[in-house]
Parts: C-alpha cells; structure tokens; sequence
C-alpha cells in the first residue's frame, strides 16, 4: 500500500501519517486475506492504484486489474450524490470518522459502503496520495429507504417539475445531462452543436464546467464529422449495441440543432430502454430551448408592454388558450375602441380556428372558418403585416369583403397577425361600425400589441405542452406502479372502470366522473417512495413499515398537484385512505368530511384488493368481499355508496365477469 517515499505528516493535518517501507510486504500479505477492501490511491504524479486488494471484487464486482487498468474506475464506482461526502471527509482529514457512502456494482446495483480515508501529505502539505479501508454494511432502516426513489423515476419528474417552475435554460440543462448520467452510466458523451446555436454551446459548456465531469464534451458540428451529419440529416436516431453507442439528432420543432453522442466502453451493452430515455431527456431540452427562447422575446419587450397596457399582466400567467384568447381580446378592444372582434388561428394548411368573437354574426363566422378565403383579398394568411382597410365600401362593388361587410354592417378593418419565430400563427382581427383612419400612434400600438399577444398566445401553448409532458409522466409512473405493486396487471383500469359506474350511479356530473376516473387510475402513484420491501412483504408490517405506508396519499397528491387539469384530483387521492368513521390517515377525516370521490374510490380499492389474489393470502371470492364490505359499512365505508356499488356487482356484466 505504501508509495515509495512518505514525508512526515504536517502540522496542519495533525492525523496525516506515513510509514516504514519495510512493513510494506507484511501489510500487503495480510490485506491479501482479509474481507475488508484496502487500496493505496495515487494522486500525483498521475492517478491510479498502487495497491487495492482482492476483496473489493467480492463488493464491488471489479477485479483488482481492472482498477490499474482504468484510472477513471475508482471515481465511477462512487455513486454521484455520494461525491461531496467522500471531499468533505478528506478536506476534514479524520481518518478515525468513517464516513457511509455508496458505491455503483459492477450488475449497476447500489453496495452500501463503511470507509476510511487517509490522506498522505508531502512536506508542503499538499495531499499526494489516499490510503483507505471500506467495508460493506447494512443499508439504512427501511424508513429511510423513502427517500430511494428509483432514480429514473426521481429524474423525469425533476425534469418536468423544473420544467413548469422555472424559465432558466441552464437548470432544466443541468436536471437533464444530471438525469442522463444517473440513468444511463455512460463512460463519455458529446454534444455537437451546429455552430450557428452559439448560445445552446455556451450553455452546455457553463453547465459541464459547473458539473465538473470529464465525462462530458461538447464540440461544433462541422461537415466532416460525416457519422454525425448523417444522423443530423436523415432525422433518425441511431443504437449501435456492438460498439456500446448511441446517436440522437438533437431538434427544435423542424430545426436541426445538434447531435447526441453516448458511449459505453463497459459492463452491458445499452439496451432500447435507454435508448427511449436518452430521446425523452432530449425532447425535454428541446421543449425548454423553445420555452426559453420565447421567455427572452417576451422580457426584451418587458418596458414596451408596460407603457402599452398596463393592466395586461393575466396575457402572461399560463390559463388555458380560451382564457388567454379571452385576455387578449379584451386588452384589444381597450386599446383599439373597435365595436367588435375576433381571434383566428390557423396552421400550416391554412384551416382557421375561431379562438374568440363578439359582435359577429354565426353566418360571417362560418363563412370565414369554412371559404379558406383570406380575410382580405390581396393578403396571404401567412402575411407578417397589419392591414388597414379605412373603409370596405369603397371597395370594387364585387368585392366579397365589401358583400360581406355590407351585409354584416362593419366599415372599418384591421386584420393584426400575431407572428412567432417569423410565421403568422394567428390573427386580431378588428372591425368598426364607421370608417376609421388609424394615426401612427394608434399604428404603434397595435404592432406592439399583436406581438404581446403572439408572445401570450405561444407561451400558453408551450406551458399547456409542458404540463402535458408532466402528465404523460405521471401516467407512465403510475402505470410502472401499478406493475410493480398491483396483484394484477390491470388493478387501476378496473378500479376506473368500477368508480366510474358507481359515480354515475349516485348522479354525478360528467366531469365529476371524469375527475374521479382519473383519480382511480393515478391513486395509488405514491406508493413511487415505498421501498420493495414493505410493498411487497408477506408478512405483518411494522410499525416504522405502517408509517411509510401510510404516507403515500401525500406524496401521490403532492406528484399530482403541479398538473392544472388535474388540480381535482389532488384532494381525492390524499383522502382516499380515509375511513368513515374517522380512523383513516393521513387527516382523520369524519363522514361527509370526506370527499364523495374519495369515498367511492375507498369502497372499490377495497373489493379490487379482496377479490385479487396477494402476497400473503389468497383472493376472497365476491360473495366473501361483499360481506366484508357489508360488515365495514358505516365505519370504513359510506354505506351509501356500498349500497349503490352492490347493486352494480348483481346487475353490471362487466363488474360480474372482472
């Protein structure tokens, strides 16, 4: 273990040592036999092993060879979260404090790890080696273990998360190439950037200096790198298993950005699984360049919009499209005094959609949704300029916007385009009862306005987007959930299906029922942070098992709440442990306390959980489960809803044959 010369520890580092060369060959043959990991860690003049013994292929999966082999393995094996500890305990120089750490097996599995770390210093007090002992231990209780959540999961939904709660591109950056390194342990990537996205390359290099890894790179994509530009060109992405690699173009809506490169040069090689990730990460990123590119646009124009419309902050917080829609036409009836007005937008195919009107006949509103003829006749709906008409009827006497305008009563015209990235995606367009001549001014304002309202308009479709990639997540996680804890596949689709029917039976309305089928579909997400262990027991749980247990309402609520459209969902899935009686968790609620949803969702997860077969008992036939139902009405159940749900069992097929 020892390193040809050791200096005498230094003053500052009072428990620094070194020791005689002659006791090498006895230390060496003992650490031969021993269970404990020993190694000596050269620093300078270059890094490596001078002496890891055989035990650490019993820990940790790699053989001693391998570790003189690759310099870089001893950091690798380091769990990535675990890094700072194993600094701050060099740093601190206590050899007799062990410090408790995970290291990454070579089967990808996480070994909990007991060490100690020596620090061996030269005369200057400059640390040129590390000798240390670590031995495996037990991992942390198993309430603690609710903090392991597996780590693909953890990752996507801090992606998401940091998605909808900030704006800046180097977070949700840094969140991603952090998830792409946890999920995928990857030995190298590289991200070749065009070089006309300059600011994409800076950013990637601020967040890979900030990391410091050397395992990332990023380089400008030039034509020579002919393996890259074909990836870039054809749009496809690439799996190389032989080689340990893969390639994913890296794309903004139908630009072209750049190309991913991973590589893998040991242990499996990576599989589709990865693969799928590595593309969500990706499509991440790009969903968060755009969002972070419209954000600049909008705060450039910050002080321009204030003078504009001072009360127009509701264009800028992210409702639905029709209450922006809603915001936007009423700031432009404010600011224009036009008699009436309405929002179009269209897409590619030119198909026009009516977002909002008011004072518009249905006969003028379904003549311009259905002729594709412009509003204008000389103007292209892809048209980037506002077009004034003071007066339609002093248009040609065949005009068909003249006949319409005659027929409609309007005089006055002015089509606004609301233009993102260079394109009309829709359009203001103002009408007046009397001919109007617009000053300057009034011209200034409207340009300023339809760019708010575009930037409006655009930045509530990528935050409904967004919202709506968190979603999918959720879905994907509760789907995952219910693989890895149901006792059938279909657990939650059936409870869906059961809540439904029995919501519908005590009269809900159809959203009520909408709401309650997805809270039967996603109520058992929380269970993400319940190890294994206690999900899956046979036996009787304990107490400490019980409350992690009976946590899960909350955090389940708690993944669901960033999600809009499934705000009314959140409330049901923290009570749907809740007894009627008031002996439930997480609140105790009491009777009618208790959402109806939840009730209902209460009563169905119980006869699903009976009649399905468990680890620690076999499935209650129906006949079994309803008497238990029966005999818990009024203290677990609402009776009422037992009562409605018993006659769904005797009458519903579908029920009868689940």
């Amino acid at each position: 273990m020892d390193s040809p010369q050791h200096a005498e520890p230094n003053a500052s580092h009072p428990k620094a040592t070194s020791r005689p060369a002659n006791r090498r060959l006895i230390f060496e043959r003992l650490a031969e036999i021993t269970h404990e990991v020993f190694y000596h860690y050269l620093l300078t003049p270059s890094r490596g092993f001078d002496f890891i013994n055989p035990a650490v292929k019993a820990v940790i999966g790699y053989a001693p060879e391998e570790f003189y082999q690759d310099e870089g393995l001893f950091i690798r094996i380091i769990y990535l979260d675990d890094r700072e500890l194993i600094r701050h305990a060099i740093e601190g120089n206590q050899p007799d404090q062990p410090v408790l750490t995970r290291w990454v097996h070579k089967d990808g599995n996480l070994v909990w790890v007991e060490q100690y770390i020596i620090p061996i210093l030269d005369s200057n007090g400059r640390i040129t080696s590390l000798e240390g002992m670590a031995r495996p231990v037990q991992p942390p209780s198993q309430v603690g273990e609710l903090r392991e959540i597996p780590q693909q999961r953890k990752r996507l939904l801090e992606i998401s998360q940091s998605m909808i709660a900030s704006f800046s591109l180097d977070e949700v950056i840094r969140h991603i190439i952090q998830a792409l390194s946890d999920m995928l342990a990857y030995d190298s990537c590289v991200f070749s950037i065009l070089a006309q996205d300059s600011n994409l390359f800076q950013i990637l290099e601020r967040v890979k200096n900030e990391l410091r890894t050397h395992k990332i790179k990023v380089g400008i994509l030039r034509p020579e790198n002919k393996a890259e530009m074909k990836i870039l060109t054809s749009g496809k992405p690439d799996l190389v298993y032989a080689e340990h690699k893969m390639m994913i173009p890296i794309r903004l809506q139908d630009t072209a950005l750049g190309v991913f490169s991973l590589y893998r040069n040991t242990g499996a090689p990576l599989n589709y699984e990865e693969f799928e990730l590595a593309q969500l990460c990706l499509a991440y990123a790009s969903l968060a360049i755009e969002n972070a590119h419209l954000c600049r646009e909008s705060q450039t124009r910050a002080d321009l919009i204030t003078r504009l419309v001072p009360k127009n902050e509701n264009l800028n917080h992210p409702f639905s499209i029709a209450e922006v829609a809603d915001s936007i036409a009423q700031e432009g009836l404010s600011i224009s005094l036009a008699d009436r007005l309405a929002i179009y937008s269209h897409n590619a195919g030119n198909r026009l959609n009516r977002l909002w009107s008011k004072g518009l006949s249905f006969a003028y509103l379904n003549h311009v949704l259905t002729s594709h003829t412009p509003l204008l006749e000389h103007r292209s709906w892809n048209s980037t300029e506002i077009d004034l008409t003071t007066d339609t009827w002093e248009l040609e006497t065949d005009s068909s916007i003249r006949l319409l305008s005659e027929a409609e009563g309007f005089r006055g015209i002015a089509v606004c385009p609301l233009v993102y990235a260079k394109k009309s995606i829709a359009n203001v367009t103002l009408y007046y009862n009397e001919p109007h001549q617009w000053t300057a001014r009034e011209i200034e304002a409207l340009e300023l306005y339809s760019r708010q309202a575009a930037a409006a308009l655009e930045n509530t479709r990528l935050y409904e987007e967004l919202e709506e990639t968190y979603f999918q997540t959720v879905l994907t996680l509760a789907k995952a959930i219910d693989a890895r804890d149901s006792y059938t596949a279909d657990h939650s689709r059936r409870l869906a299906d059961w809540a439904e029917a029995t919501a519908v039976k005590l009269n809900c309305s159809d959203d009520e029922v909408q709401v309650i089928r997805w809270a039967a579909l996603l109520h058992d997400i929380g269970k993400i942070g319940v190890p294994d262990s206690i999900l899956r027991k046979a036996g009787p749980l304990t107490e400490d098992e019980w409350e992690v247990m009976r946590r899960h309402p909350i955090v389940g609520a708690d993944i669901i709440a960033p999600v809009k459209k499934l705000e009314p969902v959140t409330e049901i899935i923290r009570h749907h442990q809740e007894k009627f009686d008031g002996t439930g968790y997480p609140d105790g609620l009491i009777g009618e306390e208790i959402p109806l949803a939840s009730r209902i969702l209460t009563v169905v997860d119980a006869y699903g959980a009976m009649t399905d077969d468990r680890v620690f008992r076999k499935a209650l036939s129906k006949e079994e489960a309803a008497a238990e139902l029966l005999r818990c009405s009024g203290t677990h159940f609402d009776q009422a809803v037992v009562n409605v749900f018993f006659q769904l069992i005797d009458t519903s097929p579908q029920i009868a044959a689940d």
